[in-house]
């Protein structure tokens, strides 16, 4: 049965995973996947159309008085990390790196909003708004109850929220105690300037500097010739 492709309207992502499939968190053996949570107002018109949608497909693929699993939606209340409701109804949509039969796929994808393909290394944000065109496939449980999942198939790109690595440093306050002698900036701030090539003569005569030092150093009279492979030699007395 040919599966209908279906469009969200504008609402909120959370947790985009667009352009590197990630592995299961419980589940090492199934496949990886890219997956967006769409969040939308709980009570707007717009949700609610969404939901009746996923339910009609619910009812196409399985038919009518089919059960349905306890987790037969990909929907849910969302709730902060403190657990409290926000008045949004989070769908979950994910794309699978690989089929069953082991095909690999394609990542969603992704547009800005003059559909333009979406530079790959901007990421996106929790808060961006968003629309997400999508797939539904059915399921069923081992006790034969019915399900469905959302497709990830492609992602459109309203308005962006920049996307904000966590600075690990956040978790400390400034403290009496040792201070590091070197900056850190000698390790990670400081871009040395990119040393050039050396021609084949240039060397030569380096490394010819170099055992002078040598010789220098040691206080030892040497002398040095150089051989037929542009190798310098020391000359016995």
């Amino acid at each position: 049965m040919a599966r209908t492709m279906l469009t969200t309207p504008v609402g909120d992502a959370y947790w985009a995973k667009c352009f590197e499939p990630e592995e299961d968190r419980f589940d090492e053996d199934k496949p990886r996947s890219w997956s967006i949570s769409w969040c939308g107002e709980q009570s707007a018109k717009e949700t609610l159309e969404l939901m009746q949608q996923i339910e009609e497909e619910f009812a196409r693929i399985h038919g009518d008085g089919a059960k349905p699993s306890k987790n037969a939606w990909p929907l849910r209340d969302q709730t902060d990390k403190d657990g409290k409701v926000t008045g949004l109804t989070e769908f979950r949509f994910k794309r699978n790196e690989t089929t069953k039969k082991g095909n690999v796929l394609p990542p969603p994808a992704v547009y800005d909003s003059h559909k333009n393909l979406w530079p790959g290394g901007t990421l996106i944000g929790n808060g961006s708004k968003v629309k997400v065109a999508f797939s539904v496939w059915g399921w069923e449980d081992k006790f034969g109850k019915k399900g469905v999942s959302l497709s990830f198939d492609a992602l459109q790109v309203l308005d962006l929220v920049p996307y904000q690595q966590r600075d690990p440093a956040d978790a400390f306050g400034v403290e009496n105690g040792y201070v590091a002698e070197t900056p850190a900036e000698a390790f990670t701030g400081s871009v040395k300037e990119k040393e050039q090539p050396m021609t084949p003569s240039q060397r030569i005569q380096r490394r010819a500097a170099e055992l002078q030092r040598e010789t220098e150093d040691d206080g030892m009279t040497r002398a040095y010739r150089r051989n037929s492979n542009d190798e310098f030699e020391e000359v016995p007395f």
